[in-house]
């Protein structure tokens, strides 16, 4: 072999080893970026779901001795934009199985709170009494859920990989509690 064969293959390989180790750091930047952004997703969700169980921690004694949550003071208004908010923001989409159910039995019994108010006519004070204790168990359950994701929100493949979509639509009764299912 003449030196020339020598430094050309010598080049060649070098070149091949070189785009190897380029488009394996190129593969592995895409998917640190991809999971950069599931986490500030997973984070976002989680401020969301956190800003509501402040607003759920706030409540009001009433003249008679009994408590209810703020946001049944007035109309009802707030509890059922509350309701709304939960719905819509997806932040369900981002969070573990186990969270989003405790996020399905509130927003399940804020529809139950919407019927209660249909039958105290329109009386959103006494469905907040009614309703405290129930609330409350549903927002621990909610804060409970939440706090046992976040040693794990960097676990990326390990979210995705547990992560599942409900194919279901069961049917369920709006009267009865979420706890008494």
């Amino acid at each position: 072999m003449t030196i020339t064969t020598l430094v050309l293959s010598s080049a060649v390989v070098g070149a091949v080893i070189s785009s190897i180790i380029t488009l394996y750091v190129a593969e592995r930047n895409y998917r640190n970026e991809y999971y950069k952004r599931i986490i500030e997703k997973r984070f976002q969700a989680h401020e969301h779901l956190n800003s509501l169980i402040s607003v759920l921690k706030t409540a009001v004694p009433d003249n008679d001795g009994r408590s209810y949550h703020d946001i049944f003071s007035g109309d009802g208004g707030e509890y059922k934009s509350l309701m709304v908010e939960l719905a819509k923001n997806g932040p369900d989409f981002w969070v573990t199985n186990r969270t989003r159910s405790a996020i399905l039995e509130l927003n399940k019994e804020f529809f139950r709170c919407h019927l209660l108010l249909e039958e105290m006519r329109g009386d959103s004070v006494e469905v907040g009494k009614k309703e405290y204790v129930e609330i409350g168990k549903l927002r621990d359950k909610l804060e409970d859920s939440l706090l046992n994701e976040l040693p794990t929100l960097h676990k990326v493949k390990r979210f995705l990989r547990e992560k599942s979509v409900v194919k279901d639509s069961a049917l369920f009764d709006l009267k009865k509690r979420p706890s008494e299912s």
